[in-house]
């Protein structure tokens, strides 16, 4: 999701949540801070665009959507992963 602009990544939630049957879950990583400026990085000669919601916005966009987010988990490389649960 953190390579998806904000409002690709809203409507990517969207398509999601009409795709999933209920009870299915959706597991996505993502950035915990409301970036809506790009962050850019280049590797391998390819630039690569960054955005991101904090877990209270991507709890609410996924509410908004259908979802409940369930849990929220950053690892030791300081990755989020989101795990949301279709209603």
């Amino acid at each position: 999701m953190f390579h998806l602009n904000p409002e690709d990544a809203i409507r990517a939630i969207a398509g999601i949540s009409r795709t999933l049957k209920r009870g299915a879950p959706f597991l996505f990583t993502s950035g915990n801070v409301d970036g809506l400026h790009a962050k850019e990085s280049k590797m391998n000669g390819v630039t690569f665009r960054y955005f991101s919601y904090s877990a209270e916005s991507y709890r609410r966009i996924l509410g908004d959507h259908g979802f409940t987010l369930a849990d929220v988990h950053a690892d030791s490389g300081n990755n989020t992963y989101y795990l949301a649960k279709k209603n």
